[in-house]
């Protein structure tokens, strides 16, 4: 069996996606909002089932989280993307 996706919690997920997409574009931070944009395919992708779950993806998900926070360190800190 497929693992199921919990509707609100994938929701949830896409929103701060989409958020965090939209603010960085105001911004200016354009490797934040690619990176954010990317993201949101996935997530949407998977809110609408056009993807399944699965470890390598979630994998992904993750690596791309983890990216992002470095992203938005180095914006912090005045940094190159």
């Amino acid at each position: 069996d497929a693992p199921t996706i919990d509707p609100e919690a994938m929701g949830a997920l896409f929103r701060a996606a989409h958020s965090i997409k939209g603010a960085s574009g105001l911004l200016g931070f354009e490797a934040i909002t690619r990176l954010t944009h990317s993201m949101e395919n996935v997530l949407d992708g998977l809110r609408n089932e056009a993807l399944a779950p699965a470890p390598p993806l979630t994998t992904l998900l993750l690596e791309a989280t983890d990216m992002l926070a470095r992203l938005i360190t180095a914006a912090q800190e005045n940094e190159p993307a």
